[in-house]
């Protein structure tokens, strides 16, 4: 996901992945294209799939309201 706020590129990655122990990660990165890496990275972890995308469903939600554009490319 990305926006763009005063000519600046923002991105917002959100990644599901299972450890393992089972247990479902849900990884979320983020920053501005000005700078090579994410400038910050958060890890929340889930004991089921279904527990996790419905985290990953409200994340989305909520980035779209403050006006990320779901997948675009971000020429990384």
């Amino acid at each position: 996901m990305k926006r763009s706020v005063k000519a600046i590129v923002r991105y917002y990655r959100i990644d599901l992945t299972q450890n393992l122990f089972g247990d479902w990660i849900v990884l979320r990165r983020y920053g501005s294209k000005r700078f090579e890496k994410p400038t910050g990275e958060i890890i929340k972890t889930f004991q089921s799939r279904e527990i996790a995308q419905i985290a990953i469903d409200k994340l989305v939600r909520l980035k779209m309201k403050k006006g990320y554009v779901e997948n675009l490319p971000l020429d990384l």
